[in-house]
């Protein structure tokens, strides 16, 4: 019996965006399998109580972190956690220093952001990012990318002697924590966008396209954003936020939830009139995925993977920053709102299966 160790302390609840339903959906698609292989999970003692329910069908092994979480990660086999794992799995990017060649490592590379968008990013942090996926790349028998395009990236800037244990495995994605709730959210129609504040979500542009929106058409629709917890307000992008904060301020009918709870998520998703991701990066981009996958006309562009996730069916703007070019899509998906929600209806039960966590899983288990 296959005895399998998967690392989650990575996971800070709440803090860690799509990595994070990355993981659990991962766990949720494993658990339905008929694999009979053991998994255990490192976990954070921190945030016992944090966690998502999925964890409790598992065996867990709380580990607690005095120092340095990456110091944790790194030294995982050295620590002896791995006992007498055969594989371990990494799912955000890091892979222990090891100098045997058991147990084989599964590790996760989520994008290159650091070397496409340098200016998003410390030297210290490109630094680090990079040492530790020159590593992963050497040391791990297999290294997943999440699209298409992360595993081309790849090759693109280390080279092709990596290409043959570049395995792309698409994000899982799981839309029964977004359907606790079908009751409205609000009692008005609006225009949602789901993101953090960071600059390559590229919110300035849509936030200006809106004020174009506004001016050109006799709508009521309301932008509403959702996304940015208060953990990840400040800091090096700060002064952007700030930025954006008084393009907010200085327009109407623009809305900020900040984080919202899945169930809260689900019921905006649901009665959103469409769907607009302006990202200038994405290695894979879940809220384009759920958004179509409750039939949502979707507005994004073909920046990173965007294109490739949506199957090349999302309403596409050519000219990411260019405010002028989306905020006519965003007419245009207005004016024509009776086509486009037949075409993107017709999408749902194909994106929802084409990203289920049954199927991504049983591409792991395969790996493993």
């Amino acid at each position: 019996m296959k005895k399998i160790l998967i690392s989650g302390l990575f996971i800070h609840p709440g803090r860690v965006g799509g990595a994070e339903q990355y993981f659990y959906n991962i766990l949720k698609g494993i658990q339905k399998q008929t694999d009979t292989s053991v998994f255990t999970i490192l976990l954070n003692s921190e945030y016992k109580s944090d966690y998502d329910e999925i964890i409790n069908k598992y065996n867990i092994e709380w580990v607690e972190m005095k120092r340095n979480r990456a110091l944790y990660d790194y030294a995982l086999v050295m620590k002896n956690y791995h006992r007498d794992a055969q594989t371990i799995f990494n799912p955000n990017y890091i892979t222990p220093l090891q100098f045997s060649s058991k147990p084989s490592h599964i590790t996760t590379i989520h994008d290159l952001q650091y070397l496409n968008y340098p200016e998003f990013f410390s030297k210290t942090k490109r630094l680090f990012q990079y040492l530790s996926h020159q590593y992963t790349l050497f040391r791990a028998k297999n290294v997943v990318c999440i699209s298409e395009f992360v595993r081309q990236d790849i090759i693109k800037h280390f080279g092709k002697k990596y290409e043959a244990k570049l395995a792309k495995i698409h994000v899982p994605v799981e839309f029964s924590h977004l359907e606790q709730e079908t009751q409205p959210f609000y009692p008005f129609e609006y225009i949602l966008s789901v993101s953090a504040w960071f600059p390559h979500k590229n919110l300035m542009t849509l936030v200006k396209a809106f004020q174009l929106f506004q001016k050109e058409t006799n709508s009521n629709l309301k932008l509403v954003l959702v996304g940015q917890n208060k953990n990840l307000q400040g800091g090096q992008y700060g002064e952007y936020q700030e930025k954006l904060k008084a393009e907010i301020s200085k327009t109407e009918n623009v809305l900020f939830t900040g984080y919202v709870s899945d169930k809260d998520l689900g019921m905006l998703y649901q009665h959103c009139s469409y769907f607009v991701f302006p990202s200038l990066f994405e290695g894979f981009g879940i809220p384009v995925i759920e958004a179509m996958g409750f039939g949502k006309p979707t507005i994004t562009t073909r920046c990173g993977s965007l294109e490739e996730v949506s199957m090349g069916k999302a309403i596409y703007v050519e000219e990411p920053k260019n405010e002028r070019e989306l905020a006519e899509k965003m007419i245009d998906t207005y004016q024509n709102m009776a086509n486009q929600k037949q075409y993107f209806q017709g999408l749902k039960n194909e994106v929802r299966e084409q990203y289920s966590p049954v199927k991504i899983a049983s591409q792991y288990l395969n790996l493993f």
